[in-house]
């Protein structure tokens, strides 16, 4: 896949901020993006290293789930079917 169709413009927008979140919402987030990539690893599913930037952002507060949201949501190919 080619780099350039990945990009995201919202989420690249943004720059590196610095935490606005406590260390305790830090640990919630950590835990929650180790459970979610379990579970998708069942189906043989691993992140890729653009998308592994952005979760460590989200745990570390710089971004939200919206924008991670946003991410998938642009990453997705919607096939219309004729009928």
């Amino acid at each position: 896949m080619n780099e350039a169709n990945l990009s995201n413009p919202v989420i690249e927008s943004r720059p590196a901020l610095k935490p606005r979140i406590s260390e305790e919402e830090m640990a919630l987030r950590r835990e929650a993006v180790r459970q979610a990539t379990a579970s998708i690893a069942f189906e043989g599913w691993q992140p890729d290293e653009e998308h592994q930037a952005l979760l460590e952002r989200y745990i570390a507060g710089e971004i939200e789930t919206s924008d991670l949201r946003a991410d998938c949501a642009q990453r997705v190919c919607v096939v219309e079917t004729p009928f």
